[in-house]
């Protein structure tokens, strides 16, 4: 494994120019995995061919589906023609996706009563007890590897009241909203206590009115009430673009000479589009001209912020609040903790290496802001975001930055080196 660690060598230089938003890894997933049910022939646009796509091709797949894939300039035209040949128990290998593995569970069961999922990296790792607890009351048979994965579950799953908790990751909620309209009749899905990263949800039922499937909320972001036997219809739907992947864009603008993103929707479901408002709140000149976002060079301030609703943006947040001016404190980011890697641990020591001060806490950090970063050698932890907070902050260091693992980008956005040299960031392999 570590002989295939790609190494950076990145030049502290700022940002500048324009670039297009990759597509949004989130809405890409759940259009995808919607296929899966669907009657007709399914076009899915601009789909970026990163590790986490290719997790949810092989549920596809696996689920008795046929994929063609052309090549675009700015993405993958992914076409879902309706097939028959499903497997008694189809294997569907989830890569190293928490979204494929806790989408695909649910609807395994709808569609075929029977799956075996494997992964990899720390996959298994990743919670599965709602699923596994609420299944169990369902007489749904759940047998799990001591290490997590692989998993076999078998049975049919039934109408009826589902309860989950709202401080437990969207992906489960998700999952059951994708299967719970193809059973044989009504079921009610109620959410106990308040519901985070509800911005997911809403992404989810945007997907599913795109779909012609119902799920009728009765009491925002508490309940839901979803007819059975509804049939998901063919669509031709194009995948917006990812505003938690142009996020560090934004903020390379910021700390460097200006950067302009098009490709971005300002009306969009996402959540993590609140990086804008955010980051105006400390005092960034970000502002729309005609169809691009333009974030120029600022001065930022400290602040105190929760991101329980958007907890991807921890990464960029993080380093925003490092070379603010004063104190800044980010809570609401517990669940980062199972992500890649621990996400909390990885933002923080990554920083401090670079010569910020952080000190994290169980659900986010308490940032004392620096004029400078200092630069040296860091590790992307495997972990997407880290390795994309990196590239951005070697603009702000005084010494170049050293990063093993560069090619964690994979699992995301697999064009951002590429993006990143488009605007002048100065890579040495």
């Amino acid at each position: 494994m570590e002989d295939r660690l790609m190494q950076y060598l990145l030049s502290p230089v700022k940002l500048k120019g324009c670039v297009y938003a990759p597509p949004s890894k989130s809405q890409a997933h759940r259009l995808l995995l919607a296929a899966i049910p669907a009657k007709g022939t399914c076009v899915i646009e601009h789909v970026a061919f990163s590790d986490d796509m290719i997790a949810s091709f092989n549920a596809i797949k696996a689920l008795g589906k046929n994929l063609e894939v052309e090549t675009e300039s700015l993405g993958n035209r992914i076409t879902i023609h309706p097939q028959s040949n499903i497997s008694s128990t189809p294997v569907i290998d989830c890569k190293e996706s928490g979204s494929t593995l806790r989408f695909s569970i649910p609807l395994a069961l709808a569609v075929t009563g029977s799956a075996v999922f494997k992964g990899e990296g720390r996959l298994g790792s990743r919670p599965l007890m709602v699923y596994e607890e609420l299944f169990k009351e369902k007489d749904i048979l759940w047998e799990a590897d001591p290490e997590g994965l692989p998993l076999h579950v078998k049975g049919k799953l039934k109408p009826g009241i589902f309860r989950v908790r709202g401080d437990i990751s969207s992906q489960f909620i998700t999952g059951l909203l994708l299967a719970l309209p193809l059973l044989e009749g009504e079921s009610v899905l109620e959410i106990e206590g308040v519901l985070e990263s509800a911005p997911y949800v809403d992404i989810t039922l945007d997907v599913l009115r795109k779909y012609g499937v119902i799920a009728a909320e009765e009491e925002r972001h508490k309940k839901y009430r979803i007819p059975g036997n509804q049939i998901f219809q063919g669509v031709t739907e194009r995948v917006e673009g990812d505003w938690s992947q142009a996020a560090f864009h934004i903020l390379g603008g910021i700390l460097g000479e200006g950067v302009c993103i098009n490709g971005l929707d300002g009306s969009s479901c996402q959540g993590d589009k609140r990086i804008v408002s955010l980051l105006h709140s400390m005092g960034a000149d970000i502002r729309w001209d005609g169809d691009g976002l333009v974030a120029r060079p600022s001065e930022l301030i400290g602040m105190a912020m929760d991101i329980s609703d958007c907890p991807d943006l921890a990464p960029v947040l993080a380093l925003a609040c490092c070379l603010a001016k004063g104190n800044s404190r980010i809570t609401g980011a517990k669940r980062l903790r199972m992500k890649e890697s621990d996400r909390i641990q990885s933002v923080g020591s990554t920083l401090v290496a670079l010569g910020a001060k952080v000190q994290c806490t169980d659900d986010g950090f308490e940032i004392d802001g620096v004029e400078f970063l200092q630069g040296g050698r860091v590790s992307s932890h495997n972990d997407h975001r880290i390795a994309m907070m990196v590239a951005i902050a070697a603009g702000a260091c005084n010494e170049f930055v050293f990063l093993d693992g560069a090619e964690a980008v994979a699992k995301s956005y697999p064009d951002f080196w590429e993006h990143y040299k488009l605007l002048g960031g100065s890579i040495y392999e």
